[in-house]
């Protein structure tokens, strides 16, 4: 992947074949516009993605039903003059209930994440699992792609 710096305190991210582009900004507080995602937020987006990834894989090869799971992300900044991250909470809403045994795949999934291990013990991450139960109030997955 390739990063290019953009006016104004944004960069593009490339992938490989120039097809996938992430923008990041930077926020307000630091002289960016604050209209894209925060290479912080991207930070906690990504431990979010793999969690998921992860345990997508292990549902599928245990059998387990993983349509409409939802990860809400959220962080905190433990000094906004560094933004520096404190924390991240990844919170996973499981539409259907499952027994105790499926639970612990998914989970010892979660927690095998590589971003997971690759953070250091700087950043607290919580993960919370909640099962029977879906995501309130989520954007439209469309609602800002008239800008991209």
């Amino acid at each position: 992947m390739f990063v290019k710096y953009v006016e104004g305190f944004s960069t593009k991210i490339l992938g490989e074949s120039a097809q996938d582009i992430v923008i990041t900004d930077t926020p307000k507080e630091h002289g960016g516009r604050g209209e894209q995602f925060s290479p912080t937020d991207m930070l906690a987006a990504s431990l979010g993605s793999c969690i998921v990834t992860m345990m997508g894989i292990f549902a599928k090869m245990k059998n387990i039903p993983f349509e409409g799971v939802v990860a809400k992300v959220s962080k905190k900044i433990k000094n906004p003059a560094t933004g520096m991250v404190s924390e991240i909470t990844v919170s996973i809403y499981y539409p259907e209930e499952l027994d105790d045994a499926k639970k612990a795949i998914l989970e010892r999934a979660a927690k095998n994440c590589p971003v997971h291990h690759a953070l250091n013990e700087s950043v607290e991450q919580k993960i919370l699992f909640y099962y029977g139960e879906t995501l309130q109030g989520m954007p439209s997955e469309t609602a800002n792609l008239s800008s991209v």
